[in-house]
């Protein structure tokens, strides 16, 4: 089960420490899970008596925006409200509680060492391949978390993680509803057709210049300009602070005492490992087989003496095999929890017997085994000495831009003012509304946030970031304006000429489709329209879809499966018509729907988990709501 509590926490980092925190401004990347936490008047959703807070959807909320901007490139302020983000949050945050409730009536449970292996498993908070609890402080810290809210929203998602387990533990395909399935994603069509799109059909298209003017008084608000913003960013980084702070031994000596257990040394193990792989579909008989494998390792060591890493390097099928079976020193919660178990239970020097694990049959020995510890101020000292630094220096760099801001906000020439303290920086940027500033480096939400809601000469309040502290200053605003014909006259002739070519481009198309179908031949009819008729190879959905958009042959259209030999149609496309016509369906090739249907089986079974716990999911919310279970107090409409 361990592989699904790590599987989740590296989702959980992944998602919270890396991806929100490089999208979102730094100390929102996650609102604390906390059972019965706020007051009504806090409370922006109340689920099954659990309330869900404005902040924790706010921060919610934050994220989501980050995701759909990471989705959508160019994703402008209109089309980010269309989406409706604290809608998409609020519907997480309730799936989230009903999950877990599910999951505890259900009597499904996280223990503390589950919770401990998940979260001491996180690459992120590892120091030299082991769990680091001063690193694992320190980012928490810095983004905002505590370690209880972190750790319990980690148990919140190992324990939906179980209880997934749970309702899809009896999903089942059928080798009939495999085989159907493989045979719709790899059935495979050729197709001939002919693109007939605006940029074919320009040359064939004249402009009349009255006429064009009078289009774009029609269309002239697709030509507005947007709101454009000059300002400056006013920073103090504080890597280059710290490296002129000399901390004292008193300074330095009260930090360790204060943090001690920031820099605890993991307990630690070395050892080798024979290992025997076993699929979780062996047959009685590969069990069999495997078994007296092990046990003959395991009598060459422990009954005739063998040297285990020669035994390793002849018996094992593990990728250490070749080191003698090494598998190096890890904590706990790097390997899974059978393995944990055994190894962590050896003397040095001591072989384990025959254990299972969801990857085989192994027999380990303990090289060393090293004892949690708090390691002497002595061992520590240059990290300590470098955090008491960057402390310091966060705090006078802060202090510093407190003193430029307040100077500025009384009047002060900003020019003037950063001259007289040493390590502040001014910044010039330009933003167009609804479009990201290619070199700007800090968070994007600070041009949303802040740049387009200051007025003209408008100073933000100071923010703190990791590595820095800044503000902004709105130099100057560019209203929206719609351009005359004359400044856009080029632009303008091209777009309504683009215009009448795709209406041309549908006229054609839907022509040639109708010759087609009446028995006329593609290639003549193309040809008569000076277009070309193509032919594409054999392709499947599966091959289509393995494509890619931008690799996918134009006559690769979904289209295609739906249609008998000889049969044709004029498939939209964003620049016109692509006309199809099936000219042969070949069949499956026996041979390598043998040699896939296997895998293709499990694949599918997998597919059909996640359809399966997704419409458990909806009827869980249906009923919650039938039953007035759900509360929304807060109007999603509204900027939460």
């Amino acid at each position: 089960m361990l592989d699904v509590f790590r599987e989740g926490a590296k989702t959980w980092v992944s998602r919270l420490l890396i991806w929100f925190v490089a999208l979102t401004f730094v100390g929102t990347a996650f609102a604390v899970w906390g059972k019965g936490t706020s007051t009504p008047e806090d409370a922006a959703a109340v689920v099954k008596g659990e309330s869900i807070s404005k902040r924790r959807l706010s921060e919610r909320t934050r994220q989501v925006e980050s995701m759909f901007r990471k989705q959508f490139e160019g994703l402008d302020p209109s089309m980010l409200k269309s989406l409706n983000a604290s809608a998409v949050a609020m519907n997480s945050l309730i799936d989230v509680i009903l999950q877990s409730k599910a999951a505890q009536t259900a009597g499904v449970t996280v223990t503390d060492g589950e919770l401990s292996d998940a979260v001491r498993s996180m690459n992120e908070f590892h120091t030299a391949g082991a769990f680091d609890g001063r690193r694992y402080i320190e980012v928490l810290k810095r983004n905002g978390m505590t370690p209880k809210g972190f750790e319990n929203s980690v148990r919140a998602d190992i324990l939906v993680g179980k209880f997934k387990m749970l309702i899809n533990s009896d999903v089942y395909v059928s080798n009939i509803e495999a085989m159907n399935q493989y045979a719709y994603e790899h059935q495979q069509v050729v197709v001939e057709y002919v693109d007939v799109n605006k940029e074919t059909m320009k040359s064939k298209i004249g402009v009349d210049e009255e006429k064009a003017k009078a289009w774009f008084e029609d269309k002239k608000q697709t030509f507005e300009e947007p709101e454009k913003r000059d300002f400056k960013l006013v920073v103090i980084n504080f890597s280059s602070l710290a490296e002129k702070v000399e901390p004292t031994d008193e300074e330095i000596e009260r930090y360790y005492s204060d943090n001690s257990e920031q820099f605890a040394v993991p307990e630690k193990v070395h050892a080798r490992q024979i290992l025997v792989k076993v699929s979780p579909t062996a047959s009685d008989e590969e069990i069999k087989a495997a078994t007296a494998k092990i046990e003959k390792a395991y009598g060459r060591i422990a009954i005739v003496g063998d040297d285990f890493a020669d035994v390793a390097k002849e018996m094992s099928e593990g990728p250490a095999a070749m080191s003698g079976g090494d598998v190096g020193t890890f904590q706990r919660g790097v390997m899974v929890a059978e393995f944990d178990k055994i190894v962590f239970g050896l003397e040095p020097g001591k072989i384990s017997s025959p254990f299972q694990t969801e990857f085989g049959l192994h027999v380990v020995e303990a090289i060393s085994h090293e004892q949690s510890r708090i390691p002497e101020l002595a061992e520590v000292k240059s990290q300590v000495k470098e955090m008491v630094a960057r402390n310091k220096a966060s705090v006078e760099g802060r202090k510093t831009l407190e003193h430029v801001r307040d100077r500025l906000v009384a009047g002060s020439d900003l020019d003037s003012v950063v001259t007289s303290f040493a390590g502040v920086e001014v910044k010039d940027y330009f933003a167009i509304k609804g479009i990201p500033v290619i070199s700007f480096e800090y968070p994007a939400d600070l041009i949303d946030n802040f740049v387009f809601k200051l007025p003209a000469k408008g100073v933000s309040e100071i923010m703190d970031l990791m590595d820095a502290s800044l503000f902004l200053v709105v130099e100057a605003i560019h209203e929206p304006r719609v351009p005359a014909y004359a400044e856009v006259k080029e632009k303008a002739l091209e777009a309504y000429k683009s215009t009448l070519a795709f209406k041309k481009a549908d006229e054609v198309a839907l022509k040639i489709e109708k010759a087609v179908k009446e028995g006329g031949d593609l290639k003549t009819l193309a040809e008569a329209n000076g277009l070309t008729m193509k032919t594409t190879k054999p392709f499947s959905r599966a091959e289509r879809k393995k494509a890619g958009e931008s690799a996918r042959n134009r006559g690769m259209r979904e289209e295609a499966f739906a249609l008998s030999v000889g049969e044709a149609i004029a498939s939209p496309t964003g620049a016109g018509h692509v006309v199809l016509k099936v000219l042969a369906r070949p069949p499956l090739d026996t041979a390598k729907v043998e040699k896939e249907i296997s895998e293709f089986k499990k694949t599918l079974i997998e597919k059909k988990k996640s359809r399966v716990y997704s419409e458990f999911l909806a009827n869980l919310r249906k009923k919650a709501d039938v039953d007035g279970e759900i509360n929304i107090i807060v109007n999603l409409d509204k900027k939460i």
